[in-house]
């Protein structure tokens, strides 16, 4: 159902929409690799600082892990590229590209497959983030894929078309969206809990059966 609603969103322009490439209302660009060993040496050892994000810790419905312990300290900040809050972050590249989403609430530094998308003035944030959970953005995304691995340059990413109402329009769509996704996230924590309690009363039952001590009435 929500996925059905952003498709129609982006699939029936209203009047006054315009079309746009990324390059022309965005700013896009890659992170930064860290060696295992670099990593391991000065980055995970309880630092205070920025945390670094890495594909991992980008999940397929959208979540952003910021404790995943990899920590950028003040002083090395500036030798990696920042995303700042209310960026996407989308992976680029491997089986995971075009697929893996987030939405950044605060600043982050962040791996080289992955690609921070910073919106102009002329975009609300979250509107370009709902785009790339559209079926429209998907298609364009896998018409640029090429290599073994399987991904898409920045410079074919920055050629992507995004459908623009008036910065009105785009709020309303946001806040559209963003109350159908915390339904949505209601409806799965409710049936979430309903299937505990029924495994938990099938474990009741088993346990009282195979000890005796279940009463059939």
């Amino acid at each position: 159902m929500f996925q059905s609603v952003i498709a129609s969103i982006f699939s029936q322009k209203g009047e006054g929409w315009t079309e746009k490439t990324l390059e022309e209302v965005c700013e896009l660009f890659n992170g930064n690799s860290i060696p295992a060993k670099v990593k391991q040496e000065r980055y995970t050892s309880g630092q205070v600082g920025i945390p670094y994000i890495g594909t991992k810790d980008v999940a397929f419905d959208t979540e952003v892990t910021y404790d995943s312990g990899v920590v950028i300290p003040e002083d090395d900040s500036s030798k990696f590229r920042l995303a700042p809050a209310n960026s996407t972050l989308i992976c680029a590249e491997g089986g995971s590209a075009g697929r893996k989403i987030g939405f950044t609430s605060r600043a982050v530094h962040f791996g080289n497959k992955l690609y921070a998308i910073v919106p102009s003035k002329a975009l609300e944030s979250k509107f370009v983030f709902y785009f790339f959970r559209s079926d429209q953005f998907k298609r364009q995304f896998q018409s640029r894929m090429s290599g073994m691995i399987g991904g898409v340059s920045q410079s074919k990413f920055k050629t992507i078309q995004i459908p623009i109402p008036s910065l009105n329009e785009q709020q309303a769509i946001v806040n559209k969206l963003d109350s159908l996704s915390l339904n949505v996230a209601l409806l799965e924590e409710n049936h979430r809990s309903e299937i505990e309690s029924l495994v938990e009363l099938k474990q009741s039952i088993l346990h009282e059966a195979f000890n005796g001590t279940l009463r059939i009435e």
